[in-house]
């Protein structure tokens, strides 16, 4: 059932009195036959009330179908409307595209917000950046009520910092979303990316970036799961920022050994400071006595200082940063799923170790080496967790550690750069190189194109590759000016048999006339000499 219903606006008019011109809503019709009778008792005049045909509510209601409704600016172009969807319906190609000009993007991010975030496994990331677009575009909060930011919490388990920088451009949330095109959109990423000299508040390109995926994450989902058709996604056509953050760090010299020994320093602090504190108990009590802050610390450095010459090495050393380090460099295991690996998961015996939920979102089951392993029995086990060590305290250690070990540029990350390295390299040196779905289930990659920006290879050992395979083609063939070639005796024979290094026999040939050499699997596709 199709209904067409002239939305326009009522004109009251009053011929030759443009002052008692009136306009009024199409649904005012108690104000305008009030205002109609005003003007017929008080002014002694007749008006003229006249409704325009420039809006027109087109509803259609059908069995099998949501209600359609959609606005005309002509009875034509209603009517017209209303012919092309019953057609569409009849031959099955309908699609409302209404749905989407009746809600906004802000809107389409609510819902979001309040179904999908909560089930992802980034749900508190996503949640945190969505409302942040909400926030800044509806400051007065008439789209959503305000609600804390779930990044923004004091006590968090991870350690990601929370730097707001209030977003701009953004009136393309409270457009018509079948409406939005890249335009709209493009002035944001602009500003947000934008370069000023000493400005701290200017977001990486990277971040941004990321932003846009999130965004075209809600509006396939919005186009997917709610059903809200449009004819071409806003971000088809929208300028990214461009940018490369990839860090191909790897260890040099020896760095490794002095991270290590930084490591082992590290450890030794760690160990030695609840007994420090248990043997300096009494002098942080008679230091509070003392009048101010610096006699209070003096106090207390001398008291450490004299416990720890009494207590020399007489402590229990526990390696667990140089354990970990080692873990990271010979499992090239991410950062969470080491932290996260508890010992019901290690298996000794078998030489392997399970994480039941990794960043992709599958569990893995990565190989321990023999060494790993016998460095693993050598830790207490006072903890449900192989490593009982926070994202907190790790980062604080880790700064610690470079900084002893006078490192700079380095990553925790970068160790899982550099063990997979050593595993593609450790390959081609033996017998049987591993292939990219060796490295990938060692790894626990499933993109195999993400996995060969983490194998980089050294270039020095390359280098050294190159050359043994140059020294290995000339020591079988003549190598001449970058052209593999032979004489004409070494043709029909097998290079490697003692005929093959003989010359021909120049008796059978005349002196006076050319010699002729053969090209043998010239790689340049070159013509013989």
């Amino acid at each position: 059932m199709a209904n067409i219903m002239n939305r326009s606006k009522w004109t009251v008019s009053v011929k030759n009195r443009e002052d008692l011109n009136r306009t009024f809503s199409f649904n005012e019709s108690a104000k305008i036959r009030a205002y109609i009778a005003k003007l017929r008792t008080e002014d002694r005049v007749e008006p003229n009330a006249q409704q325009a045909e420039d809006t027109f509510l087109v509803r259609i209601r059908q069995k099998g179908y949501e209600p359609f409704t959609e606005t005309a600016h002509s009875l034509q172009e209603a009517e017209d409307t209303v012919h092309r969807i019953e057609a569409e319906r009849r031959s099955g190609l309908f699609v409302d595209y209404s749905k989407a000009h009746r809600t906004t993007m802000a809107k389409i991010m609510k819902l979001y917000i309040d179904s999908v975030c909560e089930h992802h496994k980034g749900g508190d990331i996503e949640e945190g950046t969505l409302l942040g677009f909400i926030n800044d575009s509806d400051p007065e909060g008439k789209i959503m009520k305000r609600r804390p930011n779930p990044l923004s919490k004091k006590k968090r388990r991870t350690s990601l910092v929370v730097r707001h920088v209030k977003r701009r451009h953004l009136e393309w949330m409270h457009k018509p979303f079948g409406a939005l095109v890249p335009t709209d959109i493009q002035p944001y990423v602009l500003d947000r990316v934008r370069k000023v000299p000493d400005d701290k508040t200017r977001v990486l390109p990277g971040t941004v970036d990321r932003e846009i995926d999130l965004l075209s994450q809600v509006i396939t989902w919005a186009r997917d799961t709610l059903r809200i058709h449009i004819y071409k996604s806003p971000l088809e056509g929208l300028m990214r920022p461009k940018y490369c953050n990839e860090q191909n760090r790897r260890l040099i010299g020896d760095e490794e050994s002095r991270l290590f020994a930084a490591a082992r320093e590290e450890d030794k602090a760690r160990c030695l400071r609840p007994v420090i504190n248990a043997r300096i108990q009494l002098a942080r009590i008679e230091a509070a006595q003392l009048p101010n802050r610096s006699a209070r610390r003096r106090y207390i450095k001398k008291a450490r200082e004299a416990a720890l010459s009494v207590v020399g090495d007489n402590y229990t050393h526990v390696p667990l940063y140089e354990s970990l380090l080692d873990y990271l460099l010979t499992t090239s295991a991410r950062r969470g799923n080491a932290l996260s690996l508890l010992w019901s998961d290690v298996q000794i015996d078998g030489n392997s170790a399970f994480y039941p939920t990794t960043k992709n979102g599958r569990p893995q089951t990565a190989p321990l080496r023999d060494h790993l392993i016998e460095r693993l029995r050598r830790l207490p086990r006072t903890d449900e967790r192989v490593f009982p060590i926070s994202c907190e305290l790790l980062k604080g250690a880790w700064r610690r550690i470079c900084k002893r070990a006078g490192i700079k540029n380095l990553r925790i990350h970068d160790l899982r750069h550099e063990a997979i390295s050593r595993i593609a390299e450790v390959g081609h040196l033996g017998s049987t190189p591993f292939t990219l779905l060796d490295l990938a289930a060692i790894s626990g990659h499933r993109d195999l194109r993400m996995l060969a920006r983490y194998a980089h290879l050294c270039p020095g050992h390359m280098a050294r590759r190159l050359d043994e395979a140059f020294a290995e083609a000339k020591r079988r063939l003549q190598l001449k000016k970058g052209r593999y070639t032979v004489k004409m005796g070494e043709v029909f024979s097998d290079p490697g048999s003692p005929k093959s290094n003989q010359s021909p026999d120049r008796s059978q040939h005349d002196d006076t006339g050319p010699r002729v050499q053969t090209v043998l699997d010239d790689p340049y596709n070159t013509r013989p000499v």
